[in-house]
């Protein structure tokens, strides 16, 4: 069966569902990417303010060229399983000290990048100064963090919005199509008194059939 040829309770309920699961979806679309920005834009922060305190203390093991000290500062980076490698490059750009100790060749930059924070290659990275109180730059620090944390929350925020779309257009439909049903029942059964009167005109029947239509249509636009 065609468009065409569904009755009209059919197409109000349909128009009605359509428009109303597109503004829902269009609002949660919203939702979740805002979701999805801001937990990205707060992963940035954290890792940010972490380098700031791991790159304090880091100031003693360049300045005295200790790399066993440097190591044992990074390894305490074990406990965020997110980490996925940090290095500490001294004042000449040369290689100071890595975590983990196992990482492949070509996995960390041959050389400090720009300073600051950025997400790069599916991963957020940041190359973090560290200096003496004076402002005497000794090195830099390098982060970089999976985005795995980030794509479960953007995952889990998707299953929620399709699970609370679904019912509430589940529940929006059966509401709709009971009120569509009741008024056109009473529509039709306006028409079929007037109907029945054989005084009554062609035309009152008309302008009866009209006005009970009007409702249907005020009922429409109230459920949209």
């Amino acid at each position: 069966m065609s468009l065409r040829d569904w009755p009209i309770r059919q197409k109000l309920t349909a128009m009605l569902v359509l428009s109303s699961g597109l503004v829902l979806l269009l609002t949660s679309a919203a939702l979740v990417g805002y979701q999805y920005w801001s937990f990205r834009q707060t992963m940035r922060s954290t890792l940010s303010v972490r380098g700031s305190i791991l790159a304090t203390n880091s100031t003693a093991s360049l300045a005295f060229a200790n790399d066993a000290d440097a190591r044992e500062l990074l390894s305490a980076l074990r406990a965020d399983p997110h980490i996925v490698a940090a290095a500490l490059y001294d004042r000449n750009g040369r290689l100071f000290a890595t975590y983990p100790g196992d990482l492949p060749g070509g996995a960390l930059p041959a050389a400090p990048g720009p300073d600051g924070y950025r997400f790069q290659r599916g991963n957020l990275i940041g190359f973090q100064p560290v200096a003496e109180a004076g402002g005497q730059r000794l090195g830099t620090l390098y982060l970089a963090s999976d985005l795995a944390a980030v794509d479960a929350t953007l995952r889990l925020s998707g299953v929620i919005a399709v699970a609370v779309l679904t019912v509430v257009l589940a529940e929006f439909q059966d509401e709709t199509s009971t009120e569509l049903a009741a008024a056109l029942a009473e529509r039709d059964s306006v028409a079929a008194e007037y109907m029945a009167r054989s005084a009554v005109s062609p035309a009152q029947v008309a302008k009866a059939m009209r006005s009970a239509w009007s409702q249907c249509s005020r009922l429409s636009r109230f459920s949209s």
